[in-house]
């Protein structure tokens, strides 16, 4: 399973979801050491665990709502864990923090993701809080700056790092006794470990400080200065510059940043989509911006090679109702219940189509006409 999000840079600097905020920073987390603590803001799904039981399993698997690779693993994850229920899965929804919100603003979105999946996410679903204490304490500290990520933790110790792909043969590994369940500590890991930490902090350690500050334009000036030094980060910078506007300082300015970008770019998937989905995702912003989020995803449409994805259509009908344009809003969402539809029809959605998620998307479509018919 290919991990999205790979390079620190391009986390850093490319979520919106993300709130980089300074944090005194802890001893690196690796495999031998005792796991974090099991916190979270609210528990969606399954039985509840406040703590870790002597001789039992638990997988933590890392996901976020945007992310494909995270949605593609779900499926086989959900088998896994029904195939195995001597085995606590967690999987613990992070980085989905929009602007200077707090993290529980996330939740209506992550609640109606998890609804839709029905089966698709069968075991534990947890979320992570205000503070961040599992993308920090586990993703962070660990140096990790990608998901899907999954670790795998026994008596309160974390004994393995990786990826959904080798859940499986690492947990038959370590029930057979072939693999070892109480690894040593490596500290010439936890020295690497560090370092990484430290590039992932040194990076965007002005723009945090600026944040932290209220000092927006002064954050401008730093991502500026991050560009200078890795040009080849423009797109990342990009969106972060863009974000940034449009949470604390000008968002017709923001436009104009995405605006320049794409005038520049041939680059089509989800570089031009995420323009569009930033936007879709906020609250409060000028009906001329919302339409600024039609015309990205409708780029990355005409930009799309193959057939395109029903749900940037979703995307597209939410940009025109929060624009007030209920007649548009209305014909983008017939539009996904037809192609959600017809997707689960002939079993082509993958993982992400579920008969939950086009009856969800048949009630967003009688509140748009509803919406509609009064205006």
């Amino acid at each position: 399973m290919k991990m999205i999000f790979k390079n620190t840079l391009t986390f850093i600097l490319l979520f919106a979801s993300c709130s980089l905020t300074i944090a005194q920073q802890k001893t690196p987390l690796i495999v031998g050491d005792a796991a974090p603590e099991i916190r979270y803001s609210k528990w969606l799904k399954g039985t509840p665990v406040s703590s870790y039981e002597k001789d039992r399993l638990y997988v933590l698997e890392f996901w976020a709502t945007w992310c494909g690779p995270c949605i593609a693993a779900m499926p086989g994850l959900s088998e896994f864990a029904r195939k195995h229920p001597e085995v606590t899965v967690i999987a613990y929804n992070v980085w989905e923090k929009v602007g200077g919100r707090p993290y529980e603003s996330s939740l209506p979105n992550v609640e109606k993701f998890v609804k839709s999946m029905g089966n698709n996410m069968d075991f534990n679903v947890a979320v992570d809080n205000n503070e961040e204490y599992v993308s920090k304490n586990w993703l962070k500290n660990a140096g990790i700056s990608g998901i899907p990520s999954t670790m795998l933790v026994k008596d309160g110790k974390l004994i393995w790092i990786g990826s959904p792909s080798g859940l499986e043969a690492m947990v038959a590994s370590v029930q057979s006794g072939a693999q070892n369940a109480a690894p040593k500590v490596s500290e010439e890991e936890r020295a690497k470990v560090a370092a990484t930490i430290n590039k992932q902090e040194s990076i965007s350690e002005n723009y945090d400080k600026a944040l932290a500050a209220k000092d927006y334009k002064g954050a401008i000036a730093a991502l500026d200065k991050i560009l200078a030094d890795h040009p080849d980060m423009s797109y990342g910078i990009t969106m972060k510059k863009f974000t940034t506007y449009l949470d604390f300082l000008d968002e017709k300015k923001g436009v104009e940043v995405a605006q320049n970008f794409l005038a520049t770019t041939t680059i089509g998937g989800n570089t031009v989509a995420n323009f569009g989905t930033a936007i879709a995702e906020r609250t409060g912003l000028k009906p001329a911006t919302y339409l600024f989020g039609t015309e990205c995803l409708k780029l990355y449409i005409s930009r799309s090679k193959g057939e395109v994805n029903p749900l940037v259509y979703d995307y597209i009908a939410k940009c025109y109702f929060l624009a007030g344009d209920y007649k548009n809003a209305v014909k983008n969402q017939q539009v996904v219940v037809e192609k959600t539809r017809d997707a689960l029809t002939a079993g082509k959605g993958g993982a992400r189509i579920t008969k939950e998620l086009v009856a969800q998307y048949e009630e967003t479509l009688k509140e748009y006409q509803a919406k509609a018919s009064r205006k």
